[in-house]
């Protein structure tokens, strides 16, 4: 301990002599800990001697960053030089909707939109008595949820945001609320709680993500939904630290008994290929323990968008343009999902010539099949009367019960099949 003082003292006199007045670029640089408690130690000694600089943690993953100016990040590296430490940055991080823009969970006029719902056996869709309850708590790690949509009125608690001055309860993006009507159609009863990841551009930022795995943990949820992803080569030496971040936080969630259902992505790309030829990998989707959810049509085919590979384990609607549309261009849009989005964002044009009332949008993406399979465990969990239900018996049971396509038993296209609700209800 005395030895990194030293070391500190004389990096200190260094940068103090050597800084110049002139403005330097800022960065951030990522260092994972195998010992946490030295974390707590480096944390403190870096933030007594360096107050300028920014300096956080995720104490549970052994995670800590440092913000600030080139220079002075440049000179604390070396205390970091010791086998217990990995140096490296943590990317971004992106939705997985393709299209980016009551009484009942959508407009009844609209219903040939709501096809991946349709359950016939459930007359007049009659959701509010059959699916899921207040008590089982779904994670909306997205970009939050527009609580001033009627849909979100009552179900939507207070949540969490990463993004200075913006509530968890708005969504300028639209992306969240997109997933949180899903989740609303699928499982009407559930409370959703979001945890506001990325900002009005789409893009987030992987250490908000963590500690939002984490706090939603620590927070009580039950299902922490994911439709966001990031790629990363495990190649490379700095980029390994995101998947091993990535995997501290999975492990954590399991560790408490909370499932964790993510997107496959929407590159369509083979991903068994992708890390063969270029060791790159998705996250979170992907990693084990994780529920990777790739996306079919209509026509029950896997979408043309739709990343595969070993990793999927099952598949759910998700909508595309419809079965010509690669061929000739042309869009089919009843091939899409009706969901819902924030109430006073403007309408695209698909919206508007289908005469969509305001706070609803026709979209589709691996980013909403994830929320059909959360919900499927969310209307499983809510019959479950244990303190912490244990999430691996309805994961089983939704894989158990999904439709199989393609390949007899579980391939690299569908996973274990298509999400089939009412069979795994039975």
């Amino acid at each position: 301990m005395k030895k990194r003082y030293i070391q500190i003292l004389l990096l200190t006199v260094l940068w103090l002599s050597s800084y110049s007045v002139a403005s330097a670029s800022e960065r951030s640089e990522v260092f994972l800990f195998d010992e946490s408690s030295e974390l707590h130690q480096y944390k403190s000694d870096l933030k007594n001697e360096y107050p300028d600089l920014e300096v956080e943690a995720i104490d549970e993953l052994g995670i800590l960053r440092v913000d600030g100016q080139s220079e002075q990040i440049d000179m604390i590296q070396p205390l970091f030089a010791n086998d217990f430490v990995e140096q490296g940055t943590l990317p971004k991080i992106t939705s997985e909707t393709m299209v980016q823009e009551l009484e009942t969970p959508y407009p009844k006029e609209f219903e040939r939109f709501a096809w991946a719902l349709k359950i016939p056996e459930w007359p007049e869709f009659d959701y509010f008595e059959a699916m899921g309850n207040k008590g089982v708590t779904i994670a909306v790690i997205d970009s939050g949820i527009d609580t001033e949509h009627p849909l979100f009125a009552n179900n939507v608690d207070e949540g969490r945001s990463y993004i200075e001055n913006q509530k968890p309860t708005t969504d300028e993006f639209g992306h969240g609320t997109q997933v949180a009507g899903v989740l609303r159609m699928t499982a009407p009863k559930a409370t959703l709680v979001p945890y506001k990841v990325l900002e009005s551009d789409g893009n987030g930022d992987s250490f908000h993500t963590l500690q939002a795995i984490v706090h939603a943990v620590d927070g009580g949820a039950d299902i922490i939904n994911v439709s966001v992803g990031t790629y990363k080569s495990v190649n490379s030496a700095e980029e390994r630290l995101t998947k091993k971040a990535y995997e501290r936080a999975v492990n954590y969630a399991k560790r408490h008994k909370v499932a964790m259902v993510a997107s496959a992505g929407n590159e369509g790309f083979n991903l068994d290929e992708k890390a063969k030829l270029e060791g790159s990998v998705h996250l979170p989707g992907g990693l084990r323990d994780v529920v990777t959810v790739g996306s079919t049509t209509k026509n029950h085919e896997l979408a043309y968008y739709s990343n595969y590979g070993k990793g999927v384990d099952i598949v759910a609607p998700g909508g595309d343009f419809g079965p010509t549309f690669l061929a000739t261009g042309e869009m089919n849009v009843s091939y899409m999902m009706l969901t819902t989005k924030p109430l006073q964002q403007p309408h695209n044009f698909i919206d508007e010539a289908v005469e969509l009332p305001p706070g609803y949008t026709l979209s589709f993406g691996t980013s909403l099949s994830a929320p059909m399979v959360s919900g499927a465990i969310a209307i499983l969990m809510s019959n479950d009367r244990a303190k912490k239900p244990n999430p691996n018996k309805y994961i089983q049971k939704i894989q158990r019960t999904a439709t199989d396509l393609g390949a007899p038993g579980k391939d690299s296209f569908y996973g274990h099949g298509e999400l089939n609700i009412l069979q795994a209800n039975k």
